[in-house]
């Protein structure tokens, strides 16, 4: 059977105390779900556009602590915990499900696939864009200016949208979680394990105009 909007009501209420990571974003869990990671300084509100793509799966948004809902939270700085609780979280949806990352959310859907794979629990498939293979990241240290940490950022993965740069509060809001989002990816260590189970698929970029 299809999942009803109270089951969705009861998948995005606070757990201990807090909100959840993941927010519905919309379609119907027909043939299960697709859970969709951002992007370093990203929101979940970047993959509205895959509801269209695939109507008849719910779409899932991952809302990092920090920002959006979850701005109450100081920023992830841990990698286990974080991934321990998004794990808590997908494992709860029942039918197949998708995880999709876009860069550094590509690492955490990675993640998250060898957790649940490691559980017996492997997801349908993993899709991660513009990330290559997780043991090969390059190490890279940022400026503390703001002004250079923008623009290398710009160089390396197409910059921060005007409508921020332009708007000084709202700037000065989001250069500190990207600087936090950056040092994660900074940080990741990729460790040897099982390999993954379920189907794979990298991309250079998604597959939207978006």
């Amino acid at each position: 059977g299809t999942v009803g909007h109270g089951t969705v009501t009861a998948m995005v209420a606070p757990v201990d105390g807090r909100r959840r990571m993941l927010g519905p974003l919309g379609g119907e869990p027909l043939q299960g779900h697709v859970v969709c990671f951002p992007h370093a300084g990203g929101t979940a509100s970047g993959y509205h556009w895959w509801v269209d793509q695939s109507p008849e799966r719910q779409v899932w948004g991952v809302t990092l602590p920090g920002r959006g809902r979850l701005s109450a939270e100081p920023v992830a700085r841990d990698w286990p915990s974080l991934v321990a609780r998004l794990v808590s979280e997908v494992a709860r949806l029942r039918g197949p499900v998708v995880l999709l990352g876009y860069s550094l959310g590509a690492l955490l859907a990675y993640e998250v696939a060898r957790d649940l794979t490691a559980r017996g629990a492997p997801p349908a498939h993993l899709v991660v864009v513009a990330r290559g293979a997780p043991e090969t990241g390059p190490v890279v240290s940022w400026p503390d200016d703001d002004g250079r940490l923008l623009e290398l950022v710009a160089e390396r993965y197409g910059g921060v949208p005007d409508a921020v740069r332009d708007d000084h509060e709202l700037l000065r809001a989001t250069v500190p979680i990207l600087r936090a989002d950056l040092e994660l990816v900074r940080t990741y260590a990729w460790l040897t394990g099982p390999p993954l189970t379920c189907p794979d698929r990298k991309s250079t970029r998604l597959n939207s105009s978006h």
